[in-house]
């Protein structure tokens, strides 16, 4: 079974044909098709297979699932296991030698096997074959079969209608003519009729690659046609009131972070509207910039935006900016889990300018907020939201000016390369007082042998933190639902609570507030605590099923430590061999989340760093990091270099 993950990136520019005009397709049919999102022709020719299905016959035996040819030498019995459970056998000759092959639930079979019969099966050969697949001889089809898993429509019928559809429509060009040239592309028609009705791997190869190429092309011509509409507009800045209120604060600032506050200043008072990229380590103090840059435009009379991917990190920076700045700037927090009166008298507020400074979540950019001076968007973890979703925040406003925050280390080249339109600026010392955080990596076997460094943490009146890969329970994988039953259990005196991405926003939010307040002893959660929740008394972690996730993340999770008075200890607990443990052990030494960073893009490639979120960069996650570094900077030079008149409508 050949599986490919498809980008989305069609889109089509003719009169939608409607689908009752392929033969077949009735009132009844169109109606499940329109449950599956396919409404016209052209949506049925870009519904594009999931999978394939190599049905090559096997001319010798192969120790894994093959079809064979097949001939039938004694007529079928059924067996009955167990309740719904019925087993159909019979005895067949593959390749010379006389098997008892075996079908589950698949009792149909047995009108249709007779001694004699030609047949094709699909399955492991031994001594004795439990088929996964039976088909009649003339009905069977070699070759590379798609599959479309489609839950009401079977895959012969769909394929039937595709082929109908190509018979009556042309698909039109979307890549630019330079791309297409330089990367010695078919025409998008016959590269999705390709994918439709593959003759070799070779045109699977040739589709996929031309998706690739499409959805990097999109996204670089996307960035273009933003960057050629910036508006022009120079905006007043408040400078000596911004130093004034960082020498207030109750820590003193590092040269970078003072360098950097100075550049995002001067950005602000630049004619042209700055993009500017802002990434640090864990705990450089990447905010604190953003908030006094912001400082300078709110003592004009400005508005300034910070939006979070979670409400319970957008309600963190709010009580941040609340604490630093001792409610100096009217300011509120716009969340989609407030209620309806208290949402439209914020939005009221917003609209009217009596707050200047709005934190807030998606709702941020939603039609239903509007604001009468926004001058400024600050975008924190800024790899979590799509590109269109940070373009409808900075259409908000009047030449709005960009800083996204970056916790995520991200190599310079990489920086530069995906972030072609914006300035990069990396805060490279950490604050005074941060504390050591030291890790160890543990056998998940001998976890509980960890139980005596809770005791001790909890003696000492510090908290912990324990991480697990899912919220329920599984076979494979310690959950939390588990290790929050056996934590109650070993440890029955401690204030224990469970964070994970299943909870209601304002369930969360609560559970962290007590966390931070001291209330809870014990917190089990997921990657929700990885970036920004800043916890004064927290001294131990341990995370479970540690080789599930990248060493980056791994640093960003262990930099909930050491945040303040405590130094920190970290445990992974892992599961695998020698390799596995290799990879961990470099935490133990290494604290430089770029270094680290670079190792997990050179070993498992984009999606752990960038995660699976709604950025689009899940795209990239399965591959080759520097092969598809390459690919986007030769996009970037044809498209720079090309003088064919392109534009984001091109695709």
């Amino acid at each position: 079974m050949i599986k490919l993950e498809f980008i989305s990136s069609f889109f089509y520019t003719q009169t939608p044909m409607k689908l009752h005009e392929i033969a077949g397709i009735g009132p009844k049919t169109e109606a499940k098709l329109n449950a599956l999102k396919i409404f016209t022709v052209e949506d049925l020719l870009l519904t594009v297979p999931k999978s394939y299905d190599d049905r090559k016959i096997a001319d010798t035996v192969l120790d894994t699932p093959a079809y064979y040819e097949a001939t039938a030498t004694s007529l079928p019995k059924i067996f009955s296991v167990r309740r719904n459970l019925k087993r159909l056998t019979f005895k067949a000759t593959i390749l010379g030698e006389t098997i008892q092959i075996a079908l589950f639930n698949q009792t149909h079979w047995f009108h249709h096997l007779k001694p004699g019969r030609s047949i094709v099966v699909y399955g492991v050969f031994k001594k004795s074959m439990t088929a996964q697949r039976l088909f009649l001889k003339e009905n069977f089809s070699p070759g590379l079969n798609p599959r479309y898993k489609l839950k009401t429509i079977s895959d012969k019928r769909f394929r039937e209608w595709v082929r109908a559809g190509f018979q009556e429509l042309k698909i039109p060009e979307s890549l630019p003519k330079s791309i297409q040239t330089r990367f010695s592309l078919k025409s998008r028609h016959d590269t999705l009729y390709q994918a439709h009705f593959p003759q070799s791997l070779e045109d699977i190869q040739a589709f996929y690659t031309w998706q690739k190429i499409a959805y990097l092309t999109g996204r670089e011509l996307s960035r273009q046609s933003v960057h050629d509409h910036k508006m022009s507009s120079a905006k007043p800045v408040a400078r000596e009131k911004v130093w004034a209120q960082a020498a207030a604060l109750p820590f003193s600032l590092t040269k970078s972070q003072k360098e950097s506050v100075q550049m995002l200043l001067d950005d602000l008072e630049d004619p042209r509207p700055k993009r500017r990229l802002l990434q640090g380590d864990t705990g450089s103090g990447k905010t604190v910039v953003a908030m006094l840059s912001a400082i300078g435009l709110l003592e004009t009379g400005h508005q300034v935006a910070l939006m979070a991917p979670t409400e319970i990190l957008a309600r963190q920076h709010h009580q941040t900016f609340k604490t630093l700045f001792k409610d100096a700037y009217a300011s509120t927090i716009l969340t989609g889990s407030l209620d309806a009166q208290t949402l439209k008298q914020r939005l009221e507020a917003v609209q009217a300018g009596t707050v200047a400074m709005v934190f807030g979540t998606h709702q941020l950019f939603s039609k239903t907020t509007r604001f009468k001076t926004l001058a400024q968007v600050i975008i924190d973890e800024q790899h979590r939201f799509g590109v269109n979703q940070r373009e409808a925040l900075l259409a908000k406003g009047k030449a709005a000016d960009l800083i996204s925050l970056s916790a995520t280390p991200i190599p310079r080249t990489l920086a530069l390369t995906l972030y072609q339109d914006m300035d990069v600026t990396t805060l490279n010392d950490v604050p005074a007082g941060r504390r050591t955080v030291k890790t160890e990596v543990v056998p998940l076997k001998n976890a509980k042998t960890l139980d005596y460094m809770i005791e001790l943490a909890l003696e000492a009146n510090q908290q912990v933190f324990v991480v697990a890969p899912r919220i329920e329970d599984d076979e494979a994988l310690l959950s939390v639902e588990r290790i929050e039953h056996y934590y109650r259990d070993r440890f029955p005196k401690a204030r224990l609570a469970t964070l994970h991405g299943g909870q209601h926003a304002e369930e969360k939010t609560q559970t962290l507030h007590a966390f931070q307040a001291h209330e809870i002893d014990l917190l089990i959660a997921t990657t929700v605590i990885e970036v920004g929740i800043d916890v004064k008394d927290a001294g131990l972690m341990l995370i479970y099923h540690a080789e599930r996730f990248g060493v980056a993340q791994l640093h960003q999770l262990r930099g909930r430590l050491g945040r303040h008075h405590i130094d920190g200890v970290c445990y992974l607990l892992y599961q695998g061999n020698a390799a596995v443990k290799q990879r961990l052990d470099v935490l133990k030494t290494l604290t430089d989340g770029f270094e680290l960073a670079q190792m997990d893009l050179d070993t498992r490639g984009f999606g752990t760093l960038f995660g699976t979120d709604q950025s689009g960069f899940h795209a990239l996650d399965a591959w080759p990091y520097e092969e598809t570094l390459n690919l986007i900077q030769a996009i970037q030079a044809t498209l720079r270099d090309s003088s064919d008149g392109t534009s984001a409508n091109a695709l």
